[in-house]
């Protein structure tokens, strides 16, 4: 009798098991199904161009090299009529790809159940076409010429290496982390910032949850990114050498820089330039600025409207007047307006604006950048906000980032956060700090926007989700432990 229920248990755990697999196949099907659907059929078909797309098409030298290489390629393995076709399958590719990784590293790591699983992939879609699908053109960023869809991917295969790294502990995906970072830095410099990410997570799993101090492991680590930063600064100065004869970087940066400082600025700043040269071009930009009525006197009262105001004004401040203006100014000493050797005249000016602004208007380029913080923290977690409903979204962001903060400490600061457990308010604490440093940067460099915020849309959520089922189990087992104990006294 014993041995036929021995029997019958095995049987009734092989049959459970069988048809549990069968669920988890039927369930990667359809989500399989979903984002094949989502990445290849909706929207715009083929490839969508932007105002950006002809500069990496042809190599200009203010782009990081990444994406004008691999359009090269695509260039001369499909010739010049499908390149761009096979642009955009290698970008949907290996958006796919990376939404499939990040979500089993997540099943894996996160112990999620089925309808977890499906809620988690649907998220994850959420960078790549939230807030293009739903205006005009309706278009995915997988169809997009432009670096965004492949610096999305690899943050998702970045984040699944940072879920193995501290869960296991393993070298290989440490390496892995600071390769994939490296790899997004060529594609946007705007990601150097998740070598902080990587640096945080050395020295947590290092330093404070190893029993033995590793510190030669986690000096090497450091090292490690160090060296990965210098690579691929490097690598980067080395593509302007062999494309233009430069080892330089061109004036893009400083473009994008000297656009906030000059909506900071006074016409009475052109008495403080010694040299004349720059005084005068500085005159004659502020006096077409101030024209057009894009400088800080022309926003509305206190930090918020003057910011609001300073993110209206970029773009057309960079656009129809720094950028004209440069190439007339190169023209007319007798140079090619889009070569590399102007490009060193250009910076040279902008840099001696930029040094004098920046030493006069410190405090009003702050003021303004300060003042864009909270606007790119509601955007970071609020995925669309329909027109007439900021103050709205502001107070919901407000109570979002609360109640997240408040979670994280409760799992930072409990007891129970070991093992297992502990993999995820660190992970939480890496997303968020990685959302604040992207906003804070963007602030101080650019403007904010959610083309430069996508990362964390739908990750964000996730984690949050899970924080805070992380504590309704802490408490069900909790109330469950506390019954047990005293229905045994």
């Amino acid at each position: 009798m014993y041995i036929l229920i021995k029997k019958e248990d095995h049987d009734m755990k092989k049959m459970m098991k069988c048809l549990s697999d069968k669920r988890d196949l039927v369930l990667w099907s359809v989500i399989v199904c979903i984002g094949f659907v989502y990445f290849f059929l909706l929207g715009e078909r083929g490839y969508y161009m932007t105002p950006d797309s002809n500069s990496y098409i042809f190599q200009s030298y203010e782009r990081e090299p990444f994406y004008p290489v691999v359009i090269q390629l695509c260039k001369m393995i499909c010739g010049e009529r499908y390149f761009l076709y096979a642009v955009v399958l290698l970008q949907a590719i290996t958006a796919f790809g990376a939404c499939l990784f990040a979500t089993r590293k997540l099943q894996r790591y996160m112990r999620l159940n089925r309808m977890e699983l499906l809620m988690c992939f649907l998220l994850l879609l959420f960078p790549f076409g939230l807030d293009s699908m739903w205006s005009q053109p309706r278009v995915n960023f997988a169809h997009m010429i432009m670096t965004d869809c492949f610096s999305y991917a690899f943050f998702y295969f970045f984040t699944g290496e940072m879920l193995s790294y501290l869960q296991d502990g393993k070298k290989s995906a440490y390496l892995w982390m600071a390769a994939i970072v490296s790899v997004m830095v060529i594609n946007r410099n705007q990601m150097a910032i998740l070598y902080v990410n990587i640096a945080f997570l050395a020295v947590v799993l290092n330093c404070f949850w190893s029993k033995k101090k590793e510190w030669g492991r986690c000096l090497r680590e450091l090292a490690l990114i160090v060296t990965a930063f210098i690579l691929t600064m490097v690598l980067t100065l080395g593509y302007c050498y062999v494309k233009w004869g430069y080892f330089s970087k061109s004036s893009e940066n400083s473009f994008t820089f000297v656009t906030n400082l000059l909506y900071a600025a006074d016409a009475e700043d052109a008495e403080l330039f010694e040299d004349e040269e720059a005084g005068a071009v500085f005159t004659q930009l502020y006096d077409q600025i101030d024209e057009a009525g894009w400088t800080y006197r022309y926003a509305g009262e206190g930090a918020l409207a003057a910011s609001d105001y300073m993110i209206a004004c970029h773009d057309p401040i960079k656009s129809r007047i720094l950028r004209p203006f440069f190439q007339d100014y190169v023209s007319q000493l007798g140079m090619e307006p889009m070569s590399f050797e102007s490009d060193r005249i250009k910076k040279a000016v902008m840099e001696e604006i930029k040094r004098v602004l920046l030493k006069e208007h410190f405090g009003d380029w702050l003021f303004h950048a300060l003042g864009m913080m909270p606007r790119g923290l509601i955007y970071s977690v609020i995925p669309v906000i329909v027109p007439g409903t900021y103050p709205a979204a502001a107070a919901a962001a407000l109570a979002v980032w609360i109640a997240f903060f408040a979670g994280l400490v409760y799992l930072l600061l409990s007891k129970k956060t070991a093992g297992q457990a502990r993999v995820l308010p660190v992970f939480a604490v890496s997303i968020a700090g990685f959302m604040i440093m992207n906003v804070a940067a963007l602030s101080l460099v650019i403007f904010v926007m959610y083309r430069y915020l996508n990362y964390t849309q739908g990750l964000f959520w996730i984690v949050f989700y899970l924080i805070f089922r992380e504590i309704y189990r802490r408490r069900i087992r909790g109330k469950k432990d506390y019954i047990l104990s005293h229905t045994k006294g």
